[in-house]
């Protein structure tokens, strides 16, 4: 899969993961849950949720 298409499918994600986040859950859980590691499912999704978080 490129990378422009994992991003892309991971978009549909990011409220899940900004719910799970607000309710406590670790990143390492987040991450077990989507199949990656806690720093690939931090480094995906922190950007996106810091910038909806701002605004």
């Amino acid at each position: 899969m490129s990378e422009v298409v994992a991003r892309q499918a991971s978009y549909g994600r990011q409220p899940t993961v900004r719910a799970a986040r607000e309710a406590g859950g670790a990143w390492s859980q987040i991450g077990a849950a989507l199949g990656t590691g806690r720093e690939a499912a931090g480094e995906a999704h922190t950007c996106w949720i810091d910038t909806r978080a701002a605004a």
